[in-house]
Formats: C-alpha cells, structure tokens, sequence
C-alpha cells in the first residue's frame, strides 16, 4: 500500500493528483474532458490499480525522494 497524506486514503489521494495535474493541463477543459478523466479514474480504481498508480507516480524521473 501507497503511504498518502493523513486525511487521504489511497482512493481520494490519488483522485486529487489526477485533479490537480488536469487543472494545471488542462484549465478550461470542456466538460467531455472532465468526463473522461472521471471515467478513467473508476477503470483504475475497479481494477484495484490505484495504489500501483501512485507508486509509479510517486517513482518518475526528476522527482525528489525524501
């Protein structure tokens, strides 16, 4: 399991980095693009990859370790 923020579970802390990356990418997104990206979020979460997400997410390059 993906250590998350007190607060967050592994579900919503991984729900607010998708949120948070599409914002920064994509600021004035049609709603269609927000349909989507909530469509790929439950395909992620119902194959229970959500945690394998963040490790990959939390391991990419130029990322500073702690």
């Amino acid at each position: 399991v993906f250590p998350v923020p007190e607060g967050f579970t592994s579900e919503t802390y991984f729900r607010k980095l998708c949120y948070d990356g599409f914002a920064e990418r994509y600021p004035q997104a049609p709603e269609s693009y927000v349909e989507r990206l909530e469509y790929e979020i439950g395909v992620i979460s119902r194959m229970g990859y959500v945690n394998y997400y963040l490790i990959v997410w939390a391991d990419r390059p130029g990322r500073v370790r702690r």
